[in-house]
């Protein structure tokens, strides 16, 4: 999936490249996320007793479809961005659900073997870091060498195919089996542990906060739409991995009693050097927003996975009901980014396509929503019962 992280950014960059505008950006990732939702729902009552590979086979498949569908109709991407965005959606929602499967799994082996979550979650990330550092750079000189982006849709389309052919003889032992399966009842235990309920909360505004990343969509926008150039994107995005490995490394010396600070005071730092770098919205701002996030979140994000994933093992309800408990998960995380996809779709129809006010303002607010995230979190307690 860090293959699909790093072709977004220059997925976000050709679609706004198309018509120079925030609103096909905007209607693009409401119908991703829109898809990706829908999906995870869909999955969740298929799970009767289905293969984790099978989902992740059938995502890369989804994802090779897309890259398809952009390699052949490229041209008339502005009439077709709703459904392109849908496909891609279907292949995010097909990943991820199986993924937290295997993240709950493999979390709860390491914890009995005495490996702390915290160290389980920083060690996903540097990896995740590690394969997002030579892709953004390549495709960016390929681009700025005068390579079209049909030739990084082909390229694209062929890993997903390899990767799915590749997947064929992989061991297929994981498996989702969920007979009893229910949503309504997994939303009234959260809703009545003032613990988990909060929690949920903290999801939600997790998902809203989520589109201003640095390696995500409008971060990356922030700095082509400053350069123009697919060569500085590259190289930027390469670049940002190797901070977040470093934030991700020193994660693992924090101790639990630090963890609440901890997110709050990257929450805090975070947004007020935020507002200090985009009073001007430049290219050397653009970059500097992008090293500074990618120095706070981290923490951030680890903690928030953390907290997501320590209570199946200190609520028996989320542990006997795994699968609705990963659903809503996903449930309140899409309908976060959804939201802010609409805030940035009323804002970007404000203004004019040259204006900047929109994409400061935006920014501005998707990173201020991480202190309610950081303090709802760290109110958590999620001592055994």
């Amino acid at each position: 999936m860090s293959a699909v992280v790093s072709s977004s950014l220059f997925v976000t960059a050709f679609i706004y490249k198309a018509n120079n505008s925030l609103l096909d950006i905007a209607s693009y990732y409401i119908c991703f996320h829109s898809g990706a939702l829908l999906c995870s729902i869909a999955m969740g009552n298929a799970s009767r007793n289905c293969s984790v590979l099978t989902y992740l086979r059938a995502s890369m498949l989804v994802n090779a479809l897309f890259f398809l569908t952009l390699y052949q109709l490229q041209d008339y991407l502005p009439s077709i961005i709703m459904p392109v965005g849908l496909l891609a959606g279907v292949g995010a929602g097909l990943y991820w659900l199986p993924f937290n499967v295997f993240v709950a799994q493999c979390g709860r082996d390491g914890c009995n073997q005495g490996t702390r979550f915290v160290e389980f979650f920083s060690t996903v990330t540097i990896l995740g870091s590690v394969v997002t550092i030579a892709v953004p750079a390549l495709v960016g000189l390929s681009i700025w060498c005068g390579g079209a982006y049909s030739t990084f849709f082909l390229c694209m389309l062929c890993m997903f195919s390899v990767a799915c052919v590749v997947s064929a003889y992989l061991p297929n032992d994981l498996r989702i089996s969920k007979p009893n399966y229910d949503v309504s009842s997994m939303l009234a235990t959260l809703r009545n542990d003032e613990a988990l309920w909060r929690m949920s909360k903290s999801f939600f505004w997790s998902g809203f906060s989520y589109i201003g990343g640095a390696l995500t969509t409008l971060g990356p926008l922030v700095v082509f739409r400053t350069s123009s150039s697919e060569l500085l994107l590259g190289m930027v995005a390469s670049c940002l991995p190797l901070i977040e490995m470093c934030s991700s490394y020193y994660a693992r010396g924090v101790k639990r009693e630090c963890y609440a600070g901890i997110l709050i005071g990257s929450a805090l730092a975070l947004l007020v050097l935020t507002c200090i770098t985009l009073l001007s919205l430049t290219v050397l701002n653009s970059i500097v927003y992008a090293v500074i996030y990618s120095a706070c979140v981290p923490m951030l994000s680890i903690l928030f996975n953390f907290y997501s994933f320590k209570a199946i093992e200190t609520r028996d309800a989320l542990k006997n009901n795994l699968i609705e408990y990963l659903v809503v998960r996903e449930m309140f995380l899409a309908l976060g980014r959804i939201s802010a996809f609409c805030l940035l779709f009323f804002v970007a129809s404000l203004f004019t396509a040259e204006n900047s006010t929109a994409l400061q303002t935006l920014l501005v607010l998707l990173v201020a929503t991480m202190l309610p995230m950081a303090l709802l979190l760290g109110r958590v307690n999620l001592k055994p019962q």
